[in-house]
């Protein structure tokens, strides 16, 4: 089962990339679908929205719904309370897929005004987090190592989640030395300096202009002055 509001992204992308081994395909909303109104289903797929409650709700149902479930969620989801107090490592065993680069979402259409092309948005980082196998865990886990794409990374939990994909927030997650932080102060500092140096050549280019016209115009009575 995936969760989500409408099957025309889901259309579109089997006819780019084929046709998914998803059968059949039920597609619902987690906030507004009544438990009892639920279809059966074996494996719960979503990137829910991260705005208002919408996380909190579908870790919750992940968790009490007693299937396996694979949620795309930004990197700071695991270091909040209601992550901790929904998904019980000792129940649900949750393990992490890092993908090898940082996931662009499409804007829908509907959103984007005056323009033709997809737009595309990268406001967190986002992983998977797998869980709900229970005592088929090792066995997935191991299944999911073996197939791990070029760059791709799979953490077992949360202390073993690499320190580049860490929530920023995290206390757990390692600070650069200081020599290499004071390489990174110089070079924002060059940076804002360039940036400086650009606006003030501009303005200068202009005060410049008039005052070479100034002293042009100097040179100019000068010369009218040797005339007479």
């Amino acid at each position: 089962m995936r969760e989500g509001r409408s099957e025309a992204t889901s259309q579109r992308y089997s006819r780019q990339y084929g046709p998914t081994q998803t059968k059949p395909t039920n597609f619902i909303s987690l906030r507004s679908t009544p438990p009892h109104r639920i279809p059966d289903f074996d494996v719960l797929v979503t990137n829910p929205p991260y705005s208002g409650d919408h996380l909190e709700r579908c870790l919750s149902f992940a968790a009490r719904c007693g299937k396996p479930f694979a949620l795309l969620l930004p990197n700071y989801v695991y270091n909040k309370n209601y992550y901790r107090s929904a998904v019980r490592e000792d129940l649900t065993r949750p393990f992490y897929l890092i993908p090898k680069q940082r996931y662009t979402y499409t804007v829908p259409d509907k959103y984007v005004k005056g323009s033709r092309e997809r737009v595309g948005t990268s406001p967190f980082f986002t992983f998977w987090y797998l869980g709900g196998c229970r005592e088929r865990t090792d066995d997935v886990v191991k299944d999911v190592r073996q197939g791990l794409g070029l760059g791709e990374r799979l953490a077992e939990s949360i202390e073993g989640l690499p320190n580049d994909v860490r929530d920023i927030t995290d206390t757990v997650k390692k600070r650069k030395n200081p020599k290499a932080r004071r390489k990174e102060k110089i070079k924002k500092a060059k940076g804002l300096m360039g940036v400086q140096v650009r606006q003030s050549s501009c303005g200068g280019g202009e005060g410049g202009g008039r005052g070479n016209g100034d002293e042009g115009g100097g040179d100019a009575n000068k010369k009218k002055k040797k005339r007479f």
